[in-house]
């Protein structure tokens, strides 16, 4: 066989190593922090690139973006979207669709599994002193004599009772 020059085998390389997504996607995840700038890299990442079926301008950039990032982002858009075309020398990019998560874990640090702790069931006795308050109310409905009752097994479950 003999050899061939890599302008003919990139294309085919390329595609492989992208996978789905698009050559110009590529060109972006690896140039995001000096294109987005550091401020946008910090709080957005791109997910894909969706161009219209062949049309290959005016795509839709899904970006990952933390938190209340989101607001800025959206105010940002047409700023955000010329400095990204600029990038690419032509119109690439249309709109940008956000999909908001939580933040990024530090690196090093596990993601938080924080588990709500059993909160044990009230003693029959706490039960009654409730109930029996609640009832020495002149309440105007049941309802709130109920949410009442609600609300103070919630605040004995979390502050027992003082003892005398």
């Amino acid at each position: 066989m003999p050899p061939r020059s890599l302008a003919s085998v990139l294309p085919k390389v390329a595609a492989v190593a992208v996978g789905r997504r698009s050559l110009p996607f590529a060109q972006l995840l690896k140039e995001w922090p000096s294109v987005a700038g550091s401020r946008l890299a910090l709080v957005a990442t791109p997910l894909k690139l969706a161009f219209a079926k062949g049309v290959r301008t005016h795509a839709v950039l899904h970006l990952r973006v933390a938190g209340a990032a989101a607001l800025e982002i959206q105010h940002d858009e047409p700023r955000i979207i010329e400095r990204l075309n600029s990038f690419f020398g032509y119109p690439a990019i249309g709109r940008l669709r956000l999909v908001q998560v939580g933040p990024k874990p530090e690196p090093g640090k596990p993601r938080s599994t924080a588990v709500r702790p059993r909160v044990p069931p009230l003693a029959l006795t706490d039960c009654k002193a409730i109930d029996a308050v609640v009832g020495q109310a002149d309440l105007a409905s049941p309802e709130l004599g109920a949410a009442l009752i609600r609300l103070g097994q919630t605040l004995r479950r979390h502050k027992p009772a003082p003892s005398l």
